[in-house]
């Protein structure tokens, strides 16, 4: 077995303190280790077993001080009935399976007797006087001690084992809406508050306090619905991001300074490292610091949402507030000063403090045209005025089509303004776009499934846990983005021999491969960025029917083009690859588009008790 101690050496570095579990030898020591496992096959039952296989880490790991203990708790528990459950336990051993040392002992009740055991069998003080185990013989009790450890080393050790499953609501997501701006316009801010802006002229919508990303809005009057010169609509958006300018209108945009057409298919890159993409209809801009734009053409105006990086938190200014989180100070003049948001506040104190200059434009004019061309600060000429049964009729429109807070009120302004039903589609549109920033899924009988794409038959519920098979598994109904990297936690038990699972981001997929082959069980772990499986040879049996959980940590850093990766099973670090160049080609365009149909797979049938995601 001196490879196998060598082995145990190179395990010890890996311990810690809070987990026990530690993976060990990579090797099949069990072979060259058979001659001295059958050696304690032949020891008697009882007393005889129970001392022959404390000794056994004594004597052949005696110089492994501070992972004694952990070995003797890993094979001791594994001793309840004959000795040959103590050779299961010697056999635990070599497969790396280990308790910390004080997680057996805290918390047990010991009669005076049983207390003496354990003093005596404090491995560290054997370690240091191995005579000591002949007082094992003079305490009369010890089999009624050594049951009472084994009992509650049997709880502990399924505690360790087997990862209990948080005591979380069913379903909770962070389903991140992000900035609105539709129909006349009405305005959601990133932090959620709703009002109607209808000045005239070029604003600020968006602008980071350090950095140049911004984003500048056009808005004109509408002078073909219903006339009522009280409202404007958006008519340009001009955006600069990194080292790129774009300008767009219903008829046309441009990319620093080249002009395009809307078209069926499109899907241009960016100098900074960004896409466009998208359709005649509907543009999405996705710049390399994590921002989204998607732009909604309706041919005379434009609807927009923006969904800044999760790092923009607090550092934003314009129309759309600071991004912190606070929902009573969206309202703010470039001062810093709140408004009421009340029309004698909004016009002209709120509408001229975001006016913008013409050396601040971005936009792209046409011969003879600046800022000044579009500017009215004479509008809105008077406050929308809405009758009692307009306000009915309007709100049952908007309720027929699916709206509700907080683009109700804006989707009742829209219909009443233009006196156009098919107006309120344009506010349902852009409630349903939305990214997902994290999840967590219990699952059971009686969970949330609105954050699922797909259903599932009463009998593949269980009162905590959904079985999922090869064409059985959950679908998240939402986008999901991962512009800096994201984590995922899975939680299931293998119900067949062999187990796999795959976690899927749209055209990237994370793989978590499992094959069982006698006493080892061999994982293959893919990263689509590094391009290549990765394979583990473990020392874990995961087919028992009991929760384990397996981890995946990915990084991504597309300014140079690295990434890392973290796999963990059951909290045990599997895998780790540090900033190894991504190799996976077009990755820009698919990490900066978010992911449709996330989804979990699996290679055979097993319980999934609960899956948790958050992104950067």
């Amino acid at each position: 077995c001196g490879n196998a101690i060598l082995k145990f050496k190179e395990a010890k570095k890996q311990l810690d303190d809070k987990k026990g579990m530690r993976l060990a030898a990579t090797e099949n020591i069990n072979e060259e280790c058979s001659p001295f496992l059958n050696s304690i096959i032949t020891a008697s039952n009882g007393i005889g077993c129970f001392v022959g296989i404390v000794a056994l880490p004594l004597t052949g790991l005696s110089s492994l001080t501070g992972i004694g203990t952990a070995l003797f708790a890993a094979n001791l528990l594994l001793t309840t009935k004959t000795c040959n459950d103590g050779v299961l336990g010697i056999v635990s051993i070599f497969k790396g399976e280990c308790l910390d040392e004080n997680s057996w002992l805290d918390g047990l009740s010991t009669s005076s007797d049983c207390a003496k055991v354990l003093n005596v069998l404090n491995i560290k003080s054997v370690i240091k006087n191995p005579k000591k185990l002949k007082d094992l013989f003079e305490i009369k009790k010890i089999k009624g001690c050594v049951a009472s450890i084994i009992d509650y080393l049997g709880k502990t050790w399924n505690e360790y084992k087997y990862p209990s499953l948080p005591n979380v609501p069913f379903s909770s997501s962070d389903v991140y809406q992000g900035g609105k701006s539709f129909g006349d316009p009405n305005l959601v801010t990133f932090d959620g508050k709703a009002y109607t802006f209808n000045g005239v002229g070029e604003f600020v919508a968006v602008k980071s306090t350090t950095d140049n990303f911004e984003i500048q809005v056009r808005q004109e009057e509408i002078k073909n619905r219903n006339g009522s010169s009280s409202v404007s609509w958006n008519t340009g958006l001009a955006i600069n991001t990194s080292s790129d300018k774009l300008c767009f209108y219903p008829n046309k945009y441009f990319i620093n300074g080249t002009q395009y057409a809307y078209k069926s298919n499109t899907d241009l890159g960016l100098q900074n490292g960004g896409s466009v993409t998208g359709d005649a209809k509907t543009l999405t801009i996705n710049a390399n610091g994590g921002d989204i734009i998607k732009i909604i053409n309706y041919n005379d105006a434009l609807d927009y949402s923006i969904i800044p990086s999760i790092q923009r938190q607090g550092k934003m200014i314009g129309l759309f507030g600071d991004y912190n989180k606070n929902i009573n100070n969206d309202l703010q003049i470039r001062n810093g000063a709140t408004i009421d948001g009340t029309y004698s506040s909004l016009y002209p104190t709120f509408s001229d403090s975001w006016r913008i200059a013409q050396a601040q434009s971005l936009f792209v004019y046409d011969a003879g045209k600046n800022t000044s061309s579009y500017t009215d600060k004479g509008f809105p000429r008077a406050l929308l005025v809405i009758t009692a049964s307009q306000r009915a009729n309007a709100e049952q429109i908007c309720k027929n089509a699916g709206v509700a807070a907080p683009f109700l009120e804006g989707c009742i302004n829209d219909v009443v303004a233009t006196g156009d039903a098919s107006i309120a589609q344009r506010a349902k549109g852009l409630q349903d776009e939305s990214i997902v920033r994290s999840f967590d899924i219990q699952f059971g009988a009686n969970y949330d499934k609105s954050l699922l794409k797909n259903t599932f038959t009463a009998s593949q519920y269980g009162p905590d846990y959904l079985l999922c098979e090869r064409n059985i598994y959950p679908i998240i109904n939402k986008s999901i983005s991962i512009m800096k990297g994201f984590e995922t936690v899975i939680y299931f038990a293998s119900e067949t021999p062999d187990a796999g699972l795959s976690f899927n981001l749209r055209k990237f997929e994370w793989s978590w491969d499992v094959t069982s082959t006698n006493l080892s069980d061999r994982y293959r772990f893919y990263d689509p960025l590094y391009y290549l499986f990765e394979t583990i040879d473990s020392k874990i049996a995961i087919f028992d029917g009991k929760p384990h959980k397996v981890e995946i940590k990915s990084a991504i850093n597309l300014s140079d083009k690295t990434s890392t990766y973290k796999v963990l099973f059951d909290d045990v670090l599997v895998k780790e690859r540090v900033n190894f160049a991504i190799r996976r080609y077009q990755y820009q365009d698919v990490l900066l588009t978010p992911q449709q149909d996330v989804y979990l797979s699996f290679d055979s049938k097993v319980k999934l008790y609960r899956w948790s995601f958050k992104s950067y």
